[in-house]
């Protein structure tokens, strides 16, 4: 699987916002805490997380 992506914020700072966006091609894919959205993840990092959320929106899970 090949991520085109860009984070903005490292995920040092992203842990210190109050909500984060996470984009795709121009599309909301997710956002909320930083803890939310790692927890609904089951992960322990951003990056992590964004990934998941990639993953799940290619396979049709998110919409």
């Amino acid at each position: 699987m090949r991520f085109s992506h860009r984070i903005s914020l490292r995920s040092e700072e992203a842990e210190r916002v109050g909500r984060v966006g996470m984009l795709r091609e121009g599309r909301l894919i997710a956002q909320g805490t930083p803890s939310d959205l790692k927890n609904l993840a089951g992960v322990a990092t951003m990056e992590e997380a964004f990934k998941c959320y990639l993953a799940r929106m290619s396979s049709g899970l998110l919409k």
